[in-house]
C-alpha cells in the first residue's frame, strides 16, 4: 500500500465512494490524513461507515453542503460523477469559488510518486484502451520489469502498490484526464477516436479535448504514441509534433508507416527500431484488425520502455484475452461461443462482425450515437440477429430494411434459449450488444459472466 506522506496535516474530501473513492480511503487514513466524504448511496454510505467505524477521528461522513467542504485542501472526484455537463456539479462550483484543487485518484498518485523512480504509462482513446493496457503490462512482466496496472481497468489506482522502479500502466477515460492537473506521462498512448459519451460532452469537440490532455504535460525524453488512423487522432499527432517536446511514434492498423509502426493483415512492420517484419496472425487472443492497433500501440509502448522488439513479439504469443472482449470461451461441435460483452458501442461491435461469419448475434441494451447504422457493411454476415434490451425496436427498424432475419428476445435469457430451439449445427455465437448494459444488468461484466454461464449450461459435452 502507498503512503501519502505528502499529503499529511491536509484535509481530503472525497465524493464517490462506490470505487475510486472507497479504494483511497484505506491508504489516506493510513497516512494519518483527514477525509470527507459523501456518496449519493444511502447503502454504500452504511457500508463505509460500518467498515471504517474505527476510523472515525479522520473520516467524516457528511453531505457537500456542509461547511466543512469549503475548508478541504484538494478534492478526490470519481469519474464517473459528472462535474462540468450537462450542468456544473455543486462540487464543482465549491471548488472553484474556493480555489481548491479538483482531481481524480490519479493526480493524487502521481503527485505522491512522481519524484521517484516510478514511470507513467497512460493509454486512452475510444475503444482498444483495456486491450492495449493489459498488453503492455503483460509484456512487462515476461520481460521482469516491475509494473503496476490500474485506472479504469484493474484495481482503481490508489490500491496499487508502491513502486521503487518501473512503470505505472494505466487505462484513461476521458473522465479521468479531465480530472488531472500535474500528471505527467513519460509514455503516452492515443488510440483512434471516435464519437461517443456525447452525454458528458456538450460537442464533440470537447471529448477530443479531453483526451489530447494525455500529451500536455510531456517534456523531452518522453513518448507520444499516437494513431494515424482517422482524422482526428492525426490531426493530434500533427500538433503534438509541432510541440517539439515528447518523441512521436505513429501507429497504424491498416498501413505501414516511416518511422512508425503499423500492423497489416497479421505481419507487424516495425520501421521505428528493429526495421523487422514480425507474423503476430497466429495470436489467438488477439485477432481481428482492431487488435492490430492495439498490438501496434503495445509494441511501440514497450520498446519505448526499453525491451527489445523480439522479445515484445514473444510476450505477445502468451497473451489471454480480457473477459468479455471477443473471448472465444466455448466450443460445441461446430459451434463457437464469442463473448464480446465489452463491445458497448457500435465502434466496437464493428470490429467483432468484420472477424467473424455466420453469426448468431445477440444485441441491444441502452443504444449509444448513431444505433447500428455503422454496422451495415456487415449486415451479410449476420445469419440471425436476437435483439435484446431497451434498443430491441429501433435496431430492429434498421436490420428489416437490409433483409437481416432477427427476433426480438427481450432478454439474454430468452435470446439463448431461441438459439437453443433452433438447433443450429455450425456458426459463432456473438454477444457483442453494441450497448451499455445498465437497463437490464449493473454492468457488462455482469452481463457477459451470464452469457457464459448461460451457455455452458445449456451446451455442455
Amino acid at each position: 500500500m502507498i503512503k501519502f506522506d505528502k499529503l499529511q496535516g491536509q484535509t481530503i474530501g472525497i465524493l464517490g465512494l462506490a470505487r475510486s473513492g472507497k479504494a483511497a480511503l484505506k491508504p489516506l487514513l493510513s497516512s494519518n490524513i483527514k477525509v470527507i466524504a459523501w456518496d449519493d448511496s444511502e447503502e454504500i454510505l452504511n457500508q463505509i461507515k460500518e467498515e471504517f467505524h474505527d476510523q472515525s477521528e479522520n473520516l467524516l461522513i457528511t453531505p457537500i453542503e456542509e461547511e466543512i467542504w469549503s475548508r478541504a485542501n484538494a478534492f478526490l472526484v470519481s469519474p464517473g460523477i459528472p462535474m462540468y455537463y450537462p450542468a456544473e456539479h455543486k462540487l464543482y462550483k465549491l471548488a472553484k469559488s474556493n480555489n481548491i484543487p479538483l482531481h481524480c485518484d490519479i493526480e493524487f498518485l502521481y503527485q505522491q510518486m512522481m519524484n521517484t523512480k516510478a514511470r507513467f504509462i497512460g493509454i486512452t482513446g475510444t475503444n482498444g484502451k483495456s486491450t492495449t493496457t493489459a498488453l503492455i503490462n503483460h509484456v512487462l512482466k515476461c520481460t521482469n520489469v516491475n509494473s503496476e496496472i490500474g485506472g479504469n481497468i484493474g484495481a482503481p489506482v490508489m490500491a496499487l502498490n508502491s513502486l521503487d522502479r518501473g512503470y505505472y500502466v494505466l487505462e484513461l477515460s476521458s473522465f479521468q484526464l479531465d480530472l488531472l492537473e500535474k500528471t505527467r506521462f513519460d509514455i503516452a498512448v492515443c488510440l483512434t477516436i471516435n464519437p461517443d459519451h456525447l452525454d458528458r460532452y456538450d460537442t464533440f469537440e470537447r471529448y477530443v479535448a479531453a483526451k489530447k490532455r494525455i500529451f500536455d504535460n510531456q517534456e523531452a525524453g518522453d513518448f507520444a504514441i499516437i494513431s494515424i488512423d482517422n482524422h482526428t487522432t492525426t490531426k493530434i499527432m500533427n500538433e503534438t509534433i509541432a510541440k517539439k517536446k515528447a518523441a512521436v511514434i505513429p501507429i497504424s492498423k491498416d498501413k505501414q508507416i516511416d518511422g512508425g509502426i503499423g500492423v497489416i493483415d497479421g505481419i507487424l512492420y516495425d520501421d521505428y527500431k528493429s526495421k523487422k517484419q514480425y507474423d503476430v496472425s497466429n495470436i489467438n487472443s488477439l485477432m481481428g484488425q482492431h487488435n492490430g492497433e492495439n498490438m501496434a500501440a503495445a509494441f511501440a509502448s514497450c520498446v519505448a520502455a526499453g525491451i527489445e522488439p523480439d522479445n515484445v513479439i514473444h510476450s505477445f504469443k502468451s497473451y489471454k484475452s480480457l473477459p468479455h472482449r471477443m473471448d472465444l470461451f466455448h466450443t460445441f461441435n461446430n459451434i463457437n461461443f464469442i463473448n464480446d460483452s465489452k463491445a458497448t458501442n457500435a465502434d466496437s461491435t464493428y470490429w467483432a462482425l468484420q472477424t467473424f461469419d455466420n453469426i448468431y448475434w445477440i444485441a441491444g441494451g441502452i443504444s449509444k450515437d448513431y444505433g447500428v447504422k455503422l454496422l451495415k457493411p456487415f449486415f451479410e454476415k449476420i445469419t440471425h440477429a436476437y435483439l435484446i434490451g431497451a434498443a430491441a425496436e429501433s435496431f430492429a427498424s434498421v436490420l428489416v430494411k437490409h433483409d437481416v432475419p432477427y427476433t426480438i428476445a427481450t432478454t439474454l435469457v430468452n435470446a439463448v434459449s431461441i438459439i437453443k430451439s433452433q438447433n443450429i449445427e455450425s456458426g459463432n455465437v456473438l454477444l457483442s450488444p453494441a450497448c451499455s448494459s445498465f437497463d437490464q444488468w449493473k454492468d457488462y461484466q455482469e452481463r457477459g459472466d451470464t452469457f457464459i454461464k448461460l451457455v455452458q449450461s445449456i451446451w455442455h459435452k
